[in-house]
């Protein structure tokens, strides 16, 4: 697994310090692809991690790469708008934070 340092680690500390506790959040990867660059930042610190991700090719390297998510094959956007009862998270990562 590939951890490169990013934004989404400065953006992790900037939360952390202001108090957030990220062991108590449930998020979702909107577009989780392999999952090894940002994802990789917080999904050890998060209570419940779900990927979306459209594209099948990914799902192997998603399990691998993030054994205790819940990966989903699916149209992120699509979901989003034709699902009213969705399931609440509390934090949501739509794109990196280069």
């Amino acid at each position: 697994m590939i951890c490169m340092f990013s934004g989404m680690e400065e953006l992790i500390k900037k939360l952390e310090q202001n108090g957030i506790k990220f062991e108590k959040l449930n998020a979702l990867e909107m577009f989780g692809r392999d999952g090894n660059w940002h994802t990789t930042s917080y999904a050890d610190k998060v209570k419940s991690l779900d990927v979306w991700e459209i594209d099948e090719k990914w799902k192997n390297k998603l399990k691998k790469n993030l054994p205790n998510a819940k990966i989903k094959i699916l149209d992120s956007i699509r979901t989003i708008y034709d699902h009213d009862n969705l399931e609440r998270f509390s934090f949501v990562v739509i794109d990196n934070p280069q």
